[in-house]
Parts: C-alpha cells; sequence; structure tokens
C-alpha cells in the first residue's frame, strides 16, 4: 500500500531488532547453563536430525530462488557475491546456530514456546508481529515480481 520503500524502512528497522532479540534470547538461556554443561544435556538428537538436515536444505534452496530478486537492485557481480555470503551464508547459519541455544536448554523446538517458558511473553509477540511482517513483506515482493515477469505486460 505504501510502496517499496516502506518494505525497505520496515527491513531497516525490524531485522535489527530481531538479531538482537535473538541474541538476547540466547543469552538468557544460556545465563541458567554454562556452554560446557549445554554440550551435555541430554536429547533425542537422531528424533530431529532429519528437520534440522531438512530446514538447512530449504533455507539454502530458497535463497537461491530469492536471490535474483533480493539483487535485482546492486551495482555489480561483487555486490551479489557479498550480499549472498553475508546473508544467505553467514547470516542464516548465524541465526540457526543461535536459536538452537534455546531449543536445547528449554526442550522445545517452537521459538514461540521457549520465549515464553523464558519468561518474554510480551517480546515474544513483539518479534512474532514484526517477523510475520517482514517475511509477508517479502512474500509480496517476490511475487509482484514473479508476476511482472510472468505478465510483462500489465502495469506495475
Amino acid at each position: 500500500m505504501f510502496g517499496y520503500k516502506a518494505i525497505d524502512r520496515l527491513a531497516l528497522f525490524a531485522v535489527p531488532l530481531l538479531v538482537l532479540f535473538l541474541i538476547y534470547v540466547a543469552n538468557l538461556s544460556l545465563a541458567s547453563v554454562s556452554f560446557r554443561d549445554l554440550l551435555d544435556i541430554p536429547r533425542n538428537v537422531p528424533a530431529y536430525f532429519p528437520t534440522a538436515v531438512s530446514t538447512m536444505i530449504e533455507s539454502s534452496i530458497v535463497g537461491v530462488v530469492l536471490m535474483p530478486d533480493l539483487s535485482r537492485y546492486a551495482r555489480n557481480t561483487q555486490d551479489c557475491i557479498t550480499a549472498l555470503i553475508l546473508g544467505n551464508e553467514l547470516g542464516n547459519s548465524f541465526s540457526m546456530l543461535i536459536a538452537v541455544f534455546p531449543a536445547i536448554v528449554t526442550n522445545l523446538l517452537d521459538p514461540m514456546a521457549y520465549m515464553v517458558m523464558l519468561g518474554v511473553v510480551f517480546s515474544a509477540f513483539i518479534i512474532l508481529v514484526h517477523a510475520t511482517w517482514t517475511t509477508n513483506s517479502v512474500n509480496l515482493y517476490s511475487t509482484t515480481l514473479a508476476a511482472a515477469v510472468i505478465m510483462p505486460k500489465l502495469s506495475e
């Protein structure tokens, strides 16, 4: 409704907020357990292993599919490569690694559930709203770009 500049402003505000909160929740979960003890917590690793592998592969595939959309305003090939490495590979891997800490400590896979268990209910709600908003904005952006390619005579 407000154009792509509004999506950009939303991302500039929400993404750092989401990253900082993810780090905060990871720190909160590690407050009761040392990193060394975290490795010794018994868990059902074999039951979650296929889900973990699937999630990593799916996120890489989505990154490859969306990269043309996300890099359409890049100035050169180097900008695209930098965005791929920093955003898709390092950023995505970092966020998944950090999100594992509270999941292991609380023995819950759902981020909203482990945030509630850690006592950050209101913050979890705010994060849920921003995460949903940014995800849907990117989905809308990608969909309109795909529609413009499929139907070039349709006005933007």
